[in-house]
């Protein structure tokens, strides 16, 4: 569901959960306390288990991409690898905190329509609740200068 902002009529951000998303060789539960929605995703143990989200954006663009997630305390920190239509895109970071969280957002391009997200297990052993998807802001275009701005002017020697 996409947040929005009624007075501008803009899409503000749109949370996918990680339960609602293909699951290869991770489990779902809902045995920890302060996740959203139904339910995480847990049992990252393997180096290809991943989630594959279906996030559907409007205009192609660069986006926020926040993960909700939780380590265990005695787990230390994490990362994931985030996978965008099929290709490597980077590492998040995941610090542990003992409860559920969000990273920071990291600014992702996606294509219009229909992406594929890809969550997979880097060092494993943590738990996913969602991945928020949040416009960012357009800004206006960048005016270029056909003279250069830092030209050195040479100076002339005399006969």
């Amino acid at each position: 569901m996409y947040d929005v902002n009624k007075d501008k009529k803009e899409i503000i951000s749109k949370i996918y959960q990680a339960e609602s998303a293909r699951l290869i060789g991770v489990d779902q539960d809902n045995k920890l306390s302060g996740f959203s929605g139904k339910g995480y995703v847990t049992n990252f143990k393997e180096k290809h288990d991943a989630l594959i989200f279906k996030v559907k954006v409007p205009d192609k663009g660069i986006y926020g991409l926040e993960i909700g997630y939780q380590i265990p305390t005695a787990s230390g920190g994490k990362y994931t690898k985030v996978i965008i239509n099929n290709q490597f895109t980077f590492e998040a970071a995941l610090p542990q905190l003992g409860k559920f969280t969000r990273t920071a957002a990291n600014n992702v391009l996606l294509k219009k329509g229909v992406n594929r997200i890809t969550l997979q297990s880097d060092w494993g052993y943590y738990n996913i609740d969602y991945i928020k998807i949040i416009p960012s802001p357009v800004s206006a275009p960048v005016q270029i200068s056909k003279r250069p701005v830092n030209r050195v002017r040479a100076k002339r020697r005399r006969p």
